[in-house]
């Protein structure tokens, strides 16, 4: 508690008292008015202070007093709110005469609201984090936490309440900290011994695309140029710019990646110039096949820059694909007529030849849903030696 005539040699000895009232007490306060040591000596010159006090006038207010609040708002924003009631308590303090310690001189120990640990856990200034607890905490966040289970291991670890507007605004302060231009990123990338790295630009000077290859990526290739995988990600940089990543399968069957190109645009001329960088760097007379999702656009092009690679969707991505686009809302079908479909369309993805596919084919028209067909038709049947016969061959490969 605080009592008239109290005296504080140093402005941190009275913070360190103000810390263990609220956390004794539930009470937080907040600085209402305060003079600086420096804004006194302007008015008296003559005057001598104790600069340890910092004030020479400090005055405190509960969190949920102070200044009546009056909102500007038009109503815009209907639901904002405030902590302020109008709660009568304060504390306040003046230096001495002689400029020596801070007295306390006025205390209204009064409060008209609920006072509880609870509420006082969940002020804003208590859920703040700092030091070791804030560093981990934007460790797990920047690379996508989920924010719940964040929420969880502070509350267990620290004891501290946080939400999880706290824990986006964390969130959307490590984006603004880890935005990084493409310039910055082409400059990091040209530090790599031995990288490419190829800079496009449009006729109006314009970024278009990147393409990188380290020397390893590029050794890697050469063992393993057979088989070629391309695949995009989205929004995985902060430049919000589609990611392609290029990989080989290495003699244990597992993905390396060979090349990197990140890019503004996914039109033909865009992933022209990549897959014209790609086959400068690389010997593609080996390429015997190129798996891409079906999804990717301009897939034309691959097959115009290396023609002597079969061009195949992967499995993986066929039947996402087709979980994906055939729904009861896409396509007006039933959950019934739906899982018919899937199931019919399963067997034609595993045809071991053309005589198999087209008995699954026929099963597939004599279902009359035509808006299946149609879909069929114009996406997938004109390509199929894309994405069936890959299977076909691992069949008979194992026969």
């Amino acid at each position: 508690m605080f009592c008239v005539g109290d005296e504080f040699a140093s402005y941190n000895d009275l913070k360190d008292k103000v810390s263990v009232f609220e956390r004794t007490e539930f009470v937080q306060l907040n600085v209402q008015r305060s003079r600086t040591i420096d804004s006194a000596v302007r008015r008296a010159p003559s005057k001598v202070y104790n600069e340890n006090l910092r004030y020479t006038e400090i005055d405190f207010v509960c969190s949920q007093g102070g200044k009546k609040f009056k909102t500007a708002s038009k109503g815009e924003r209907p639901n904002q709110w405030t902590f302020q009631r109008e709660c009568p308590f304060s504390l306040k303090l003046s230096c001495s005469r002689d400029g020596q310690v801070l007295a306390v001189w006025s205390v209204v120990n009064e409060h008209n609201h609920e006072i509880s640990e609870n509420t006082f856990r969940h002020y804003p200034k208590q859920r703040r984090m700092e030091g070791q607890l804030l560093e981990e905490t934007e460790n797990m966040l920047s690379v996508k936490g989920n924010k719940k289970m964040v929420q969880q291991y502070i509350v267990e670890k620290a004891g501290r309440v946080v939400t999880l507007k706290d824990l986006q605004n964390i969130s959307d302060r490590i984006k603004d900290k880890s935005v990084v231009s493409v310039n910055t990123l082409v400059d990091e990338m040209r530090k790599i011994d031995g990288a490419i790295v190829e800079v496009s630009k449009d006729d109006n000077n314009v970024f278009t695309s990147i393409f990188f290859q380290t020397k390893s990526w590029q050794n890697t290739y050469e063992q393993f140029p057979e088989l070629i995988l391309i695949d995009a990600t989205y929004k995985l940089n902060n430049l919000n710019m589609p990611l392609y990543i290029i990989m080989v399968v290495d003699g244990n069957g597992e993905s390396e990646v060979v090349a990197l190109w990140l890019v503004v645009n996914e039109d033909k001329v865009t992933i022209s110039r990549m897959m014209d960088s790609f086959v400068k760097h690389c010997d593609t007379s080996k390429v015997r096949c190129i798996m891409a999702d079906k999804d990717m656009t301009e897939r034309d092009v691959i097959t115009e820059k290396i023609p002597s690679a079969a061009l195949m969707i992967c499995l993986f991505h066929t039947l996402r694909t087709f979980r994906r686009e055939i729904t009861t809302e896409k396509l007006n079908l039933s959950a019934a007529q739906r899982i018919t479909v899937l199931e019919v369309i399963s067997k034609l993805v595993y045809a071991r030849d053309e005589d198999e596919y087209f008995k699954y084919y026929q099963q597939l028209k004599e279902t009359k849903l035509t808006a299946v067909i149609e879909y069929f038709d114009t996406n997938w049947h004109d390509i199929r030696e894309q994405w069936y016969q890959q299977q076909a061959g691992m069949h008979k490969s194992e026969d």
